[in-house]
């Protein structure tokens, strides 16, 4: 029997049977709204009779929507806060009792039981139900309201007893940063650098490509006064990341870091030197006609002693993005980048391929129509000749630029 023979008989059998089940179902939802009411009426209900001073109204209220929806976590809460506001606190502590049965890793609902125990002054009550939220394996921000309430409450060896289990619950950079930073907070320095060293020890092996660890570590010292120990961690990243290329982040980082406190074309590893030729890169993929980014770039290039088939190749590389026509102020770094070009040519591989890259150079302004800025890279050009004993060429050029340069109306 044919595929499509058998999926018409499924179909003529199953699918008046899923909508007769879908009829049901809903004319069953609405038997039982009619009889029960909604959670929204049932909610306006007891929100009047609360707001009326009447909290066993609201109660009763409360517990009718419960019937309906009981899975709904603010309902819970609105339960609750109701029996608080009426200092019933033996019936709140019983209703979250009854949400948390439902509902036992919501976040919410641990918060703000714990606020209410700690409204009522309980302490020892407070504590224990904080156990009992530890116990549940919960979020980082469960441990950060336990800390703080330790901190409210009791003294720092709590605190830090707190955090110690945080830190072995959550063995994470978050967690570690956050306990080192609470020590630092209670001028606490070397128990902090003692923190970040643990941190690098426990968790290098199973997390290396985590850099907030040690940006923070990094920060950490500079806020101490400690420069060559935050270079020196900066630089333990670098090298770390040799394989990887580092996120942009980091690199901006480690940029604004050398540019405050030392020379940031000073890059002592290679590392540093494909951290910053990685940043340019970045800067030019985007923008690669901004030719005074590639200047900066070639700067660069000039001061780690690159090769200079290298450096001939990024002004290859530069000069291949054309800036658009009518644009001055782009139009001049393009030749102030290209007459650059050419004089690295004639210093560092050959005279002839300097007079080509000028003559290109002189051609292509003149197509823009530029006459002043020809006019300029004509009187270098000529420079260029009378170096190379070329005098009557070099008249001769100047003679011809300036036959067709800009002309002053005589007034």
């Amino acid at each position: 029997m044919a595929r499509s023979t058998i999926m018409d008989k499924w179909r003529q059998v199953q699918v008046p049977l899923l909508a007769r089940t879908k009829k049901e179902r809903r004319r069953k939802e609405k038997e039982f709204v009619a009889k029960h009411g909604s959670v929204r009426q049932w909610l306006k209900v007891a929100a009047h009779e609360s707001h009326v001073g009447n909290p066993a109204r609201a109660r009763e209220a409360f517990e009718r929507a419960v019937v309906i929806n009981g899975k709904d976590p603010l309902l819970w809460i609105r339960y609750a806060e109701m029996e608080a506001k009426y200092n019933y606190a033996d019936n709140a502590r019983h209703v979250w009792e009854r949400a948390l049965e439902v509902h036992r890793g919501w976040f919410q609902l641990w918060r703000k039981y714990t606020r209410m125990e700690e409204r009522t002054n309980t302490p020892m009550a407070t504590l224990a139900l904080y156990e009992r939220w530890m116990l549940e394996n919960p979020v980082d921000e469960a441990w950060y309201c336990y800390m703080e309430w330790e901190m409210r409450s009791t003294s720092v060896a709590h605190v830090r007893a707190v955090l110690e289990r945080y830190v072995r619950c959550h063995p994470t950079a978050r967690a570690f940063i956050k306990y080192a930073t609470w020590e630092e907070s209670q001028k606490h320095t070397w128990q902090a650098r003692d923190i970040y060293a643990r941190a690098h020890e426990q968790l290098a092996p199973t997390r290396p490509a985590d850099e907030t660890l040690y940006v923070a570590f990094a920060a950490f010292e500079l806020r101490q006064g400690e420069i060559e120990r935050a270079r020196g961690i900066y630089k333990f990243v670098l090298n770390r990341f040799k394989h990887v290329s580092p996120s942009p982040a980091l690199r901006r980082i480690v940029q604004a870091f050398e540019e405050k406190h030392g020379d940031p074309l000073k890059w002592t590893t290679a590392a540093q030197v494909r951290l910053r030729r990685d940043a340019f890169e970045f800067q030019l993929a985007w923008t690669p006609k901004i030719h005074d980014s590639w200047l900066q770039y070639i700067d660069f290039a000039e001061k780690c002693d690159v090769s200079a088939k290298t450096l001939g190749g990024l002004y290859d590389r530069s000069l291949g993005h054309t800036p658009v026509a009518g644009d001055t102020a782009s139009w001049r770094s393009y030749a102030a980048l290209w007459v650059r070009y050419a004089k690295f040519l004639e210093a560092r591989v050959s005279v002839k391929a300097a007079e080509i890259q000028y003559t290109a150079c002189l051609r292509a302004i003149r197509e823009t129509g530029l006459g002043p800025l020809a006019l300029r890279v004509s009187g270098i050009y000529a420079e260029y000749l009378r170096r190379q004993n070329q005098g009557m060429a070099a008249r001769a050029l100047l003679e011809y630029a300036a036959s067709k340069g800009p002309r002053r109306t005589p007034a």
